[in-house]
């Protein structure tokens, strides 16, 4: 039931947007510096594999230090503006037209959006603005040195979930719906009164 309380949660990768951010953010920076970015690739690949072939339930210390060596050689400024540019880049080129349909009619009845992913603040941010929703995502390190380290844990799986009841206000499970591509997302789509699962 839709009502001034109703609160829609939706993820990024595969589900607002119509691909994977993590895989255009590396492309982007490919291209940006491909020298440099060949330096890296070797270790990017290896921090990769281990990333999918951990058992850990949330992957925060391989996604960590693939963040970091991804963002090695970069300062501040220059990820805040590559970011602003990326973000523009994947609005553009890449919302899902059927799902940002569904965002638009929702705003449109001053409904509460959020979006609730896995991939970093640094990025996502800017990506949030430009779709006017709150954001709920892997926090990464931008103070000091090494840049990319993450915060707590990755936002992914049952992380997803606690993050949802922590910083989501009156979060209430009859007025909430979810909509996600994966199963992964399964401890969070278990809280939600309704959730779709985005092919």
């Amino acid at each position: 039931m839709i009502n001034k309380n109703t609160i829609i949660l939706f993820d990024l990768d595969n589900t607002l947007i119509a691909t994977d951010s993590m895989k255009i953010l590396v492309l982007f920076l490919m291209k940006k510096n491909y020298f440099n970015f060949i330096l890296k690739l070797p270790m990017l690949i290896y921090y990769s594999f281990i990333h999918i072939i951990s058992n850990s339930t949330h992957k925060t210390q391989t996604k960590s230090k693939f963040y970091c060596k991804l963002l090695e050689g970069f300062n501040k400024k220059q990820i805040d503006t590559f970011s602003i540019d990326l973000a523009k880049y994947i609005f553009i080129n890449y919302k899902n037209l059927k799902i940002y349909r569904i965002l638009k009619k929702s705003q449109k009845l001053g409904i509460k959006n959020y979006i609730v992913t896995a991939s970093a603040d640094f990025y996502c941010k800017p990506l949030a603005k430009l779709f006017n929703t709150k954001l709920i995502s892997t926090k990464v390190n931008m103070k000091k040195f090494p840049f990319g380290e993450i915060i707590g844990k990755n936002c992914y799986g049952e992380e997803k979930k606690k993050r949802v009841l922590k910083e989501v206000k009156y979060f209430k499970t009859k007025y909430s719906i979810f909509y996600s591509d994966s199963r992964s997302d399964h401890p969070l789509a278990s809280i939600c009164n309704k959730s779709y699962l985005i092919k």
